[in-house]
């Protein structure tokens, strides 16, 4: 039986430890590099870095991993794009996101994605250079940047309405 290679070792057991809760479904991430700090509780993935856990998904260029008591808390994903694929539990719909950093902050419930954002929320979508996700209350938050004229950036929102009356 062949050794399996110390990175994929590696991987594994950092994958197994970040489980938030027994149960939840554990969290597998892949990646071509992983740098682990056990004393910090932080650990950072590069190159093609895939993240699932249950039906959730992160696709990112890097990801780093902040965890606090054997507690998932924090993780940061930069891309070209970052890209996020969350079911709704209780409402069924499909959130997906996308930017150039997304930080989904477990410990408070949140969403926040930097740098040409777009989060569609079912059939409706939010654009702008900066949206943050609350994903218990289901809200949205969206500003732009500043112009190098000084204006304000514009946010994009498209609403879908349902054909029903």
């Amino acid at each position: 039986m062949k050794a399996l290679p110390l990175s994929l070792l590696l991987l594994t057991l950092a994958a197994t430890s970040l489980a938030a809760e027994p149960s939840k479904p554990p969290i597998t991430i892949e990646a071509d590099r992983l740098e682990m700090r056990h004393q910090d509780g932080q650990s950072r993935y590069q190159g093609n870095v895939e993240l699932q856990q249950g039906e959730m998904t992160l696709h990112a260029d890097t990801l780093e991993i902040r965890q606090r008591d054997g507690q998932l808390r924090r993780a940061i994903a930069d891309g070209a794009p970052a890209r996020l694929r969350l079911p709704d539990e209780e409402t069924g719909q499909l959130i997906r996101a996308e930017a150039r950093q997304m930080d989904y902050q477990l410990d408070q419930d949140r969403i926040e994605l930097h740098g040409e954002a777009v989060l569609w929320r079912g059939k409706d979508e939010f654009r702008g250079e900066h949206l943050v996700y609350y994903i218990e209350e289901r809200r949205v938050e969206a500003s732009g940047t500043r112009s190098e004229d000084g204006s304000n950036g514009r946010v994009r929102i498209i609403l879908q309405q349902d054909g029903e009356p």
